[in-house]
């Protein structure tokens, strides 16, 4: 059930739905099985956590990848004349 686990936090769509869920006080009948798995195992403070969590981890592992490869700026070459060229 942990590979469940991940599988579905993988997919940001069906976290924010049971997050959604979770915060209309759904029962886990309506949560469906991966909305009633976290729910029986975390419980409903503990789930939203951890959908929290996925949540924000989608959010910011792309974010922090952009602002690195934003962040070196242009690359050189090792040629300086072809530098001046390609400035010029």
């Amino acid at each position: 059930v942990p590979g469940l686990l991940a599988l579905v936090l993988a997919d940001p769509l069906e976290g924010g739905r049971v997050l959604g869920l979770l915060a209309l006080g759904a029962d886990s009948q309506v949560l469906g099985p991966f909305g009633a798995y976290l729910l029986a195992t975390y419980g409903r403070t503990g789930a939203t956590v951890v959908l929290i969590l996925a949540q924000l981890a989608w959010v910011a592992v792309p974010a922090a990848i952009a602002a690195r490869a934003l962040g070196r700026g242009p690359r050189r070459s090792r040629d300086p004349g072809r530098d001046r060229a390609i400035a010029a």
